[in-house]
């Protein structure tokens, strides 16, 4: 599965818990939750990840950038400064465009 969609769903998450869309909705996930009904498959926490380092002359100079780790805030997707409006009607003119996709074909293949 891309990052992308990972954080795509993240931030969806994000935005229905804050606009309380499950309890709006009266929606308690209950066939989700029940790991009878629905398996879930389980892996170990990471507790250490290794870095990636590198190193880099520029000019006279080694430069030794270290890498490593991903932090995730899906949140701030939603901040107002985050938030771009649609003004020019751009995503709202993608959004009809699927409906000329052939018969059987989804839009994300």
């Amino acid at each position: 599965m891309p990052d992308w969609i990972v954080i795509a769903l993240a931030v969806v998450a994000a935005y229905l818990q804050e606009h309380d869309a499950y309890g709006r909705t009266l929606w308690g996930a209950e066939l989700l939750l029940d790991e009878g009904s629905y398996a879930i498959q389980n892996y170990a926490v990471p507790t250490h990840v290794e870095p990636a380092v590198n190193a880099i002359w520029r000019g006279r100079r080694l430069s030794t950038p270290i890498g490593g780790g991903v932090v995730m805030q899906p949140r701030l997707a939603l901040d107002s400064p985050n938030i771009l409006l649609d003004e020019k009607g751009t995503v709202a003119g993608v959004h009809g465009s699927t409906s000329e996709l052939p018969e059987g074909r989804w839009w994300w293949d």
